[in-house]
């Protein structure tokens, strides 16, 4: 609603779509978003009704490239490359929070996916139940692959203590975040 009420401010008209595609290339962070708007308003001169197309074009696909970069090392378990990636992440003031709901969904859908497999599910109806595409699913399946369930229940688990411990003040998101 805010971000919204932000585009009409700098004179935008826009589609809940674009709305969202933004609310989400900035991973929710106010600050991100801003920027991004400020950066719109700079593109387009006057006032004009912004296009899902041209914004994907404009807003910085950076952003979520390094998320999904910090969440494929962390799944590869290459720690080195996950550290330096969330120190970028944190520079360009990205919301810990929301890279721990990244990581818990990842998880989850890799062991759902054993799951459904291991209950003779077709890819068509893991793809459909997990509503990914086929692309989404083999990068899935390939990451489950170096996982057993046990692990992937504890990652959960742990993910889940974590996200509760930021938000009852019990430790640094940034700080649960590199620990995990």
């Amino acid at each position: 609603n805010s971000v919204a009420n932000l585009l009409v401010e700098k004179k935008f008209l826009a589609e809940k779509d674009v709305i969202n595609y933004i609310i989400n290339a900035c991973l929710n962070n106010y600050d991100l978003i801003y920027n991004e708007i400020e950066k719109l308003s700079l593109y387009y001169e006057k006032a004009t009704k912004l296009k899902l197309e041209d914004i994907k074009q404009i807003i910085s696909k950076t952003l979520i490239d390094n998320n999904f970069k910090f969440l494929d090392a962390v799944i590869e378990k290459d720690l080195k490359k996950a550290l330096h990636l969330l120190e970028d992440l944190i520079t360009l003031k990205t919301e810990p929070l929301a890279l721990i709901n990244l990581l818990a969904r990842e998880y989850r859908n890799m062991l759902e996916e054993k799951h459904l497999e291991k209950m003779k599910f077709t890819t068509k109806e893991i793809k459909e139940k997990l509503h990914l595409q086929d692309w989404q699913l083999d990068k899935v399946r390939k990451n489950a692959s170096n996982y057993h369930e046990d692990d992937l229940k504890d990652y959960l688990i742990h993910l889940e203590k974590l996200d509760f411990k930021i938000k009852s003040g019990q430790i640094d998101k940034i700080i649960g975040l590199k620990m995990f």
